[in-house]
């Protein structure tokens, strides 16, 4: 029997392609510098602070630090987009907003196009060479390094988290590995394993390594219209249009009263104090429609086609880019089991049991080779997981074989109709 997806997946394909369906709205928030929301809710220009927008990217390429900048903006009383005084971080956050590009960003997600560009490319790239000097200036050789599998990764032999950890060898060269915690404890033997080896498993796993034994990993196209199919299953029964309806029966009352209201008014009644209640009640209804628009607008009636688009999607990315990488991990991967001999990898499927069994591969030698430690004999230090650069480790040689996929079926007739169980 086919598994289903689980819910926590359905929320990843939604928040995934809500960029796609959201029209380019303001949904909330600041709005940036140099623009202002529109009566349809779309980002225009704003004439007035736009031209201050393209000053300071310009005095910053031109060499103005961030003092000369503060004090340019304070000491014409020029206040930030909320309103407050500029500081350093009002800066940074200025010259790395993408929208200043025209590119309207949803979920980290973007929309070429969906703003009007206030800054140049050409111009937008030399203000991030200038942020770029800056990040490096107070810590070169400090670059932390993001473990991907944190949270998802589970020694199989002792069942306590694999943490990421680094070495540095004789040489000065820092290595990075996942250790399981049960070995700090005492209470494990598990061998250490890289960092870029494990990673680069998990990512052939599901969209496979181009060969033709694995072209696409589990990301086959059955596997895909499986998914897509029960995702938009899944997505029409969590549909609630209850808010909706109560906003829309609020207003259907507003105007009833405006209505009555019209009437005394026509019937000679005190009109002062009629028309202020008239315009009360207008003013209560346009809110109530700015409401009822947001509301539908988050709720987006996604496709069949949308997911399945969004899915296929993960077959074309670069995953030597840390962020696709980390992209297609969250979305699929719910948990990894790895022994000295072999890896279990979990998806974010649910059917009988949700930590069932799914993929299988067998490593026939640690890439190390001798537990994890390097050939000049290292010390491991812990080290904080992070948000930042990608490791920049070689990659192992070895490339893993599929042993056994359990748990997955083509799509058929009879699951597209069925009923969706979560």
């Amino acid at each position: 029997m086919a598994e289903y997806y689980s819910a926590e997946l359905s929320q990843k394909i939604k928040r995934g392609i809500a960029i796609s369906a959201s029209k380019c709205k303001f949904f909330g928030g600041s709005v940036p510098l140099g623009y202002k929301v529109s009566e349809d809710k779309s980002f225009i220009v704003n004439e007035d602070t736009a031209p201050i927008v393209r000053k300071l990217f310009e005095m910053f390429v031109a060499g103005y630090n961030y003092a000369d900048l503060i004090r340019y903006m304070n000491e014409r009383g020029i206040p930030t987009a909320t309103g407050g005084k500029w500081n350093k971080s009002s800066f940074h956050r200025i010259f790395s907003n993408r929208r200043y590009l025209g590119k309207y960003i949803f979920h980290d997600e973007e929309i070429d196009g969906g703003m009007p560009q206030l800054i140049d490319d050409e111009l937008f790239a030399e203000a991030q060479k200038v942020l770029a000097k800056y990040a490096a200036a107070p810590s070169r050789g400090k670059a932390k390094v993001e473990y991907l599998l944190s949270e998802k990764l589970l020694c199989g032999k002792c069942a306590h988290k694999m943490t990421g950890i680094s070495s540095t060898s004789k040489s000065g060269k820092i290595h990075h590995y996942y250790k399981c915690v049960g070995t700090t404890k005492g209470i494990c033997d598990k061998r250490t394993v890289r960092k870029q080896f494990i990673e680069d498993e998990i990512v052939y796993a599901i969209v496979g390594n181009g060969t033709e034994q694995n072209p696409h990993g589990v990301l086959t196209d059955e596997f895909i219209d499986m998914v897509a199919a029960e995702t938009y299953m899944l997505i029409q029964a969590e549909r609630n249009d209850s808010e909706i309806k109560r906003l829309e029966s609020l207003v259907a009352d507003n105007q009833k009263a405006i209505n009555n209201l019209m009437q005394a008014l026509m019937l000679g009644k005190i009109a002062d104090t009629i028309l202020a209640q008239i315009e009360k009640l207008e003013s209560e209804n346009k809110e109530l429609n700015d409401t009822i628009e947001s509301e539908k607008a988050l709720q987006i009636n996604y496709t069949y086609a949308d997911i399945r688009k969004w899915l296929q999607h993960f077959r074309t990315l670069d995953y030597s880019k840390t962020k696709n990488r980390k992209d297609l991990i969250d979305t699929f991967i719910y948990r990894v089991l790895l022994y000295d001999d072999k890896m279990k990898v979990i998806f974010n499927l649910k059917g009988g049991q949700k930590n069932e069994l799914l993929l299988n591969l067998i490593f026939p030698d640690y890439p190390d080779g001798n537990g994890g430690e390097d050939e000049n004999g290292t010390k491991e230090k812990e080290v904080e997981n992070s948000t930042s650069n990608s490791d920049v480790n070689a990659g192992c040689a070895y490339t893993s074989r599929v042993v056994e996929m359990m748990g997955i079926e083509p799509i058929s007739d009879t699951v597209m109709r069925g009923r969706l169980q979560v």
